[in-house]
């Protein structure tokens, strides 16, 4: 028995060297769920910010190049977009220490008389500036419920927790956001209703997609593993 665990062992440190991670690798649709929050929890915490990783600091810095390379672009949203204001945010925050949190509520918080629900998918928490990410992959955004009441409780943290400033991000896939545009004079239309309304926003929204989040990874594994993903229809539908 000793024999066989340590031919384990080895078998796992050649795994470890060669690069291969194990939740990303042998994609099976029968066997892997298309949840979104599987799909952020493996990206962003298996790879994106995961600091055992020797690439953790690159990819940080990758990230953070990718918000600031929308800014002043039509993806970009909110009252004052100024490319040195925003730029200022992103580097502070590429220089911090950062925390990264999932499915983050004020209800934790613990804010009397105000709103108890979900603020962000993923929040990126740098010492003065905070990143709060709402995910979409499978499903729709909406302006309602994904910008306008996400950001009064991005309000409600940043004063509780007397923050400088934040950031929202919008994640979602590249066909969906051309989808937005191409409807956006329809009746009904989110987009149309984040940029009538985008001088009221609370804080700046950038939108950006998976298929941009696969390009800023080098890893294969993973961006075989989004590429899968992505290909993927909701089987309840």
């Amino acid at each position: 028995m000793r024999y066989f665990w340590n031919e384990i062992l080895v078998s796992f440190s050649i795994e470890i060297n060669t690069n291969k991670p194990m939740i990303f690798t042998n994609f099976d649709k029968d066997h892997e769920s298309y949840k979104e929050r599987n799909f952020y929890y493996k990206v962003f915490a298996g790879y994106l910010f995961n600091e055992l990783l020797p690439d953790y600091k690159q990819n940080k810095a990758v990230f953070l190049k990718l918000l600031n390379d929308q800014i002043g672009k039509d993806r970009c949203f909110g009252n004052v977009v100024d490319k040195n204001k925003f730029s200022e945010i992103l580097n502070h925050l590429s220089t911090d220490e950062l925390r990264v949190s999932f499915d983050f509520h004020t209800a934790q918080a613990k804010i009397k008389g105000a709103d108890r629900g979900e603020m962000s998918d993923i929040v990126i928490w740098g010492k003065e500036f905070f990143i709060s990410i709402e995910v979409k992959y499978l499903t729709d955004w909406t302006y309602a419920k994904d910008v306008d009441t996400v950001q009064e409780r991005m309000f409600q943290i940043k004063n509780k927790f007397e923050l400088e400033e934040g950031i929202q991000v919008l994640l979602l896939k590249e066909k969906k956001w051309k989808n937005n545009i191409d409807k956006m004079n329809q009746p009904g239309s989110n987009l149309k209703d984040l940029r009538d309304n985008t001088k009221y926003l609370l804080f700046p929204l950038i939108v950006i997609t998976w298929e941009q989040i696969s390009e800023i990874i080098e890893n294969q594994f993973v961006k075989e593993f989004i590429s899968n993903q992505l290909r993927r229809k909701n089987p309840m539908h």
